[in-house]
């Protein structure tokens, strides 16, 4: 018992012992900590405020972003690292740019700067887009003198018979687009219009007259027709200051009537009129009276080759003719009536698309 005693006795004073000289060494690690926050030393472990320790954790949970001392502090740098406002270099600084890279309000190579095209404008050398974003026809709206000659076909128009009417004495063109339902193929096209202005002719379009055998004209179908016409207009690139006409001729279903045309008529205008200037073509077969045609929007009348009335107070601006002898009908391989300006009764003229400014003398 004793015995048992003493070695139990032994080992608390061996602990003792051992307690005894790690409490020395404490002291004496304490006293140099001590001595090296008075040299400006950083203790093991610490770390001054602001500072980070490279991609180390700190006791206390510092991570990386905090800094160790020698490291950059707030403002300052290492050699080689940015400092705020500066940079490295290859290293972007606040409101600069890498080689190759955008700047905020700046471009890369290719890309728009502020004050460049905006929304509706151009680059130079291009054309700016018309109605329905196509490219604008060459040439430019002008008003008709009285007296001159030109030609209204079916036919496509082909640069070599455009040049033909030309060297006979013609100065411009009337040409087809079609109207809902009718085929497209024998209507002008982007390519032919181009070849007409190309060769000198001005040029106007005129919506294929539908022919009412069967069937009774309606405001409904006055504006889908109006509305196709626009579209056929400025598919191809026609300005908006130019005419499209309405063809109105052989209204012929028993049940149709005047006040039917007219409202099929009028309908039509105020679909065309936001974007082209109306036109209405006086055919044979048209139900109204002179009168009638004269109480229309319309203010640019076009006069068939047939005995038609005459708009009371307003007259025409284009009138057709049919020649007698049926080979002068027949230019550059195109069939053709001829067709002359004047200015109508209230000194109104009519408006086309000349290839230059002057293209109506």
């Amino acid at each position: 018992m004793l015995g048992a005693m003493m070695r139990t006795r032994g080992r608390g004073w061996i602990g003792l012992s051992v307690v005894g000289l790690l409490l020395a060494c404490d002291r004496g690690a304490a006293d140099t900590s001590s001595k090296s926050d008075k040299t400006g030393v950083a203790k093991a472990g610490a770390a001054k405020s602001g500072d980070t320790k490279s991609g180390d954790t700190h006791p206390g949970g510092a991570n990386s972003g905090d800094t160790k001392s020698g490291d950059a502090k707030s403002g300052d740098t290492k050699s080689g690292d940015a400092k705020s406002g500066d940079a490295k270099s290859g290293d972007a600084k606040p409101g600069d740019t890498k080689s190759g890279d955008a700047r905020p309000g700046d471009a890369k190579s290719g890309d728009a700067k502020p004050g460049d095209a905006k929304p509706g404008d151009t680059k130079s050398d291009d054309a700016k887009p018309g109605p329905g974003g196509v490219a604008p026809l060459p040439g430019a709206v002008a008003t008709a003198k009285p007296g001159l000659r030109g030609i209204d076909a079916f036919g496509t128009i082909s640069k070599d018979a455009a040049a033909a009417m030309v060297g006979e004495g013609y100065v411009f063109a009337a040409r087809y687009i079609r109207h809902s339902g009718d085929p497209e193929a024998r209507h002008i096209t982007r390519t032919e219009a181009e070849d007409i202005l190309g060769a000198g002719l001005a040029l106007l379009l005129v919506q294929e007259g539908r022919g009412w055998h069967s069937t009774v004209p309606t405001a409904q179908r006055g504006t889908s027709d109006g509305q196709l016409a626009v579209e056929e207009a400025q598919a191809l690139g026609y300005p908006a200051g130019g005419v499209v006409f309405l063809d109105v001729e052989s209204v012929l279903d028993a049940d149709a009537t005047a006040q039917d045309v007219i409202t099929f008529a009028t309908a039509w205008h105020a679909a065309v009129k936001g974007s082209f200037v109306p036109g209405y073509y006086v055919g044979p077969g048209g139900k109204l009276t002179a009168e009638q045609l004269g109480g229309l929007p319309f203010e640019h009348f076009w006069k068939s080759g047939t005995r038609v009335p005459t708009p009371a107070g307003r007259g025409y601006q284009l009138t057709q003719h049919r020649y007698t002898d049926r080979g002068d009908n027949v230019v550059g391989g195109v069939s053709i009536d001829y067709d002359v300006t004047q200015d109508d009764e209230r000194g109104d003229a009519l408006v086309w698309l000349a290839p230059t400014a002057g293209a109506s003398d």
